[in-house]
């Protein structure tokens, strides 16, 4: 099973990030995707359609405790099992995240 680390500062707070996080409407300004739309829940078992040109996808939430864990799996639409994603915001010495 192949395992990726992704760490990247940000100057705001964990609270601040977070709530952008959780804003799902706001994700095609700021990340690599055209549409994002929540097909039901909210929270843990919010599933949404994101799309990125012709690629879609559908991913779950699994896992979600503010402003600090947010855990997601890969549903359907790309060529992967058992894809878990997991972003720990921590917050540094310099009042950031």
């Amino acid at each position: 099973m192949a395992e990726i680390d992704v760490h990247v500062e940000a100057l705001a707070s964990p609270l601040c990030v977070w709530c952008i996080l959780v804003d799902v409407r706001s994700w095609a300004e700021w990340a690599p995707f055209d549409e994002v739309t929540v097909e039901q829940g909210h929270e843990v078992g919010e599933v949404r359609r994101l799309r990125s040109g012709v690629l879609k996808t559908r991913e779950r939430v699994i896992g979600f405790e503010p402003p600090r864990r947010y855990v997601y799996e890969i549903v359907s639409g790309l060529p992967i099992r058992d894809h878990v994603g997991v972003i720990l915001l921590t917050p540094t010495d310099a009042d950031g995240t």
